[in-house]
């Protein structure tokens, strides 16, 4: 690691754990992924999640997905897989798609045949409405609603409907 690196890694690591904000580029972040990863600074690798999340290019999503996969970081790889299948004709497909490992492209290739979110999502509403259909009965309803208005109300004082004091006054006792 250079110098260079070193240093603008410092300051970004200081300006997050002293602001708790950081200044970005893509490279920086790619740089910062690690070191936030062995100090288990889920703050800032989420912060370089999201930022790297935004930089995807042909050109670079590659190596992102590889990143991703190598520190675990779920929706920059989940970014990347949706990025290759929807660029899967501008991507240089011998060049670039050649660095993934064997273990990443059949991950990719079942990301690709999986169900999509958006029927997932369907499913899950429908199956959730289905659910609610299920009502209770009137006479659940008006125990339940008879059990709130017993609870309801605070109690007034301790020992009868004088509220109950502390110092001067009555006290809990009477007056003095």
């Amino acid at each position: 690691m250079s110098v260079r690196i070193f240093l603008n890694l410092s300051i970004a690591l200081l300006q997050y754990i002293y602001c708790n904000e950081v200044e970005l580029d893509e490279q920086l972040a790619l740089d910062l992924i690690p070191t936030v990863d062995e100090y288990v600074m889920k703050g800032l690798k989420g912060l370089c999640e999201k930022y790297l999340c935004k930089q995807l290019r042909k050109e670079n999503v590659v190596n992102m997905l590889i990143v991703a996969d190598r520190h675990e970081i779920d929706e920059l790889k989940k970014a990347c897989f949706r990025f290759i299948l929807k660029n899967l004709g501008n991507i240089d497909e011998n060049e670039e798609m050649a660095k993934l490992s064997k273990s990443l492209f059949i991950e990719l290739l079942k990301f690709s045949t999986a169900p999509s979110t958006e029927k997932s999502k369907k499913n899950f509403i429908s199956n959730r409405d289905s659910c609610l259909e299920d009502k209770p009965s009137h006479k659940e309803d008006s125990y339940q609603q008879a059990k709130y208005e017993t609870f309801k109300k605070p109690p007034s004082g301790l020992f009868g409907n004088k509220p109950s004091t502390i110092g001067g006054g009555g006290g809990l006792f009477g007056s003095r």
